[in-house]
């Protein structure tokens, strides 16, 4: 427990003298600790005046703590015996050198811990009594070695469920305690020892079934399950966090403590906890509240705690598949800085094709991996996954598709989009052999097709406004004469011709579905028909005739 030899001493020295003579018949649980430690310890049993004013301290804030700060009986506003306890403490706060009325102070703690008549309270109320119980457990745990528990358990166990009157617990709280230990213990030592887990987990199970026993008979009292209700909101908050993200809690790189047994545990606790705040603590409460004159409310039926668990669980995949999806595609982009740190331009077909592959890959560990996990609360995790996977590509190729265009169309570029048609089929097919229910809504296809047919139509577009911007320059700048007697045409007609078939040859080679591809070349036709055509009248209109200067154009 880090008690020091002097600091043991001490304290053995205030029992003999609390317990021991004239007041032997006293018994433990009627002293109240602090106070005792204060009227017998003297600053000769310290090593200096500062080391006996940081102890009196010390002592004087528990007593406020589990007096005044968090009594388990309210107290009264404007009780006279707390105020007077409050500014003894602020008192002895800016002394130097501290001199306490000793009789005087235990007047006034006699007053506050005897309010009830059952028992001396002093150190019940929450959370100061957990807090004093959880370090008086962390003993049963070997100071070397912080997985592993003392042989000596029993021994120490028994010797500790003897603070249960002075701190006011019962078996279900010292569970609760034990459960929460457990789990930290399993965080704080880095959650290299499975086993802490499945301890946390175990002993949850045997709180859940404690609390129900004791709601039916109506024992749960309300200061035992804001412990419990406390206690289980921080180990759902601890699971949870881990889950919304858990390729990287859990990944394949994580070791012992990301092993998937390790998310399994959490899964469980997770929604153990959850059920639990939301069912069994809830009804609980309104088993208490009832036994004291209030209302009763009915618990959820077993069918909604099994849509809730699927509830709880669909939220983990999106929220982890999101996460993983992003980071993926920060890795892609990441990748595009130069030593210099400083970013560069960014090519959107390679970040797409990058993305492309990863979000098959991770789609694949999905399935693989942590289906098997998270199947035994979801019918069919695989397509919330699939889903996902396919809703965040749809938008982040939404977005790389006007820039795409801005980059000009390339046969990369449609080598690109079919790889994401690829992609899209793919989770289309892997979410539809997961059988999804009826009310998950449908995944809509990415429909390349159109997106091509819109990039190659735009594309058309640019190269017919370059034909126009030629026949502009023609009719500002052109001299009209022959280039040489083979060659009886102006240079606006070559350049005009050159940009015609290099555009037929580009679009040639575009992979564009067959229906697409026929309503594109005819569209491209009737483009350099219309810019043939407005040339052969500008030809005209300069004075050569229209036959001759369209037999010479349409002959190069």
């Amino acid at each position: 427990m880090g008690v020091s030899e002097q600091t043991d001493a001490r304290l053995r020295k205030t029992l003999v003298r609390s317990l021991v003579g004239p007041q032997m018949s006293r018994k433990v649980d009627s002293l109240v600790l602090p106070l005792e430690l204060l009227r017998h310890l003297k600053p000769a049993d310290f090593f200096d005046a500062g080391e006996h004013r940081a102890w009196q301290l010390r002592q004087l804030r528990v007593l406020e703590a589990g007096l005044v700060s968090h009594p388990s009986v309210p107290l009264d506003r404007g009780n006279a015996s707390a105020s007077a306890l409050r500014d003894t403490v602020r008192s002895a706060e800016l002394q130097t050198r501290p001199v306490l009325d000793a009789r005087a102070l235990s007047a006034v703690v006699a007053a506050l811990c005897r309010r009830s008549v059952d028992a001396c309270r002093w150190a019940d109320g929450y959370p100061l009594n957990v807090h004093l119980y959880l370090t008086l457990l962390r003993a049963v745990f070997d100071a070397r070695d912080e997985t592993v528990v003392l042989d000596e358990v029993d021994e120490l166990m028994e010797l500790i469920r003897k603070t249960w009157n002075v701190l006011g617990l019962n078996d279900t709280i010292h569970n609760v305690c034990f459960t929460w230990l457990f789990l930290e213990k399993y965080v704080t030592t880095g959650e290299t020892e499975p086993d802490l887990l499945s301890a946390a987990l175990a002993m949850l199970e045997q709180v859940r079934d404690d609390a129900r026993r004791q709601a039916e008979a109506g024992t749960l009292e309300a200061a035992h399950l804001r412990v419990l209700s406390a206690t289980l909101a921080s180990m759902h908050s601890w699971a949870e966090e881990k889950l919304l993200d858990y390729h990287e809690s859990f990944g394949d790189d994580q070791g012992a403590g990301g092993s998937i047994g390790a998310m399994e545990n959490a899964v469980s606790l997770a929604v153990l906890a959850a059920a639990m705040l939301s069912q069994d603590v809830p009804s609980s409460f309104a088993v208490a509240v009832a036994a004291a004159g209030g209302d009763l409310s009915s618990a959820r039926s077993p069918s909604s705690f099994s849509a809730r668990e699927r509830e709880i669980v669909e939220r983990y995949i999106k929220s982890s598949v999101r996460r993983a999806f992003t980071r993926l595609h920060e890795t892609g982009t990441a990748e595009k800085m130069d030593s210099m740190i400083v970013e560069v331009d960014e090519d959107p077909c390679e970040t797409l094709m990058y993305v492309a592959s990863q979000t098959k890959e991770l789609a694949r560990l999905e399935k693989e991996v942590y289906d098997r996990v998270v199947r035994q609360w979801h019918p069919c995790p695989t397509a919330v996954a699939a889903a996902t996977l396919h809703g965040c590509f749809g938008a982040l190729l939404k977005r790389y598709v006007s820039r795409m265009a801005a980059c000009g169309l390339s046969s990369e570029t449609v080598r690109v989009l079919h790889a994401a048609s690829k992609l899209d089929k793919w989770l289309l097919q892997m979410a539809s052999e997961d059988d999804p229910p009826p009310d998950q809504p449908p995944m809509t296809p990415y429909d390349v097709d159109s997106i091509i047919f819109g990039l190659v139509k735009g594309w058309m577009d640019e190269r017919l406004k370059v034909g126009d911007e030629c026949l502009r320059r023609a009719q500002e700048a052109e001299t009209w004469n022959p280039r040489s007697k083979a060659e009886p045409y102006a240079q606006s007609a070559v350049d005009l011709m050159k940009l015609a078939k290099v555009t037929v040859d580009e679009m040639l080679e575009i992979q564009v579905a067959s229906a697409c591809k026929e309503e594109l070349l005819q569209r491209l036709v009737d483009g350099i028909d219309h810019l043939v055509h407005q040339y052969a009248m500008l030809l005209a209109s300069c004075g050569a005739g229209p036959r001759t200067a369209t037999f010479h154009l349409c002959r190069h």
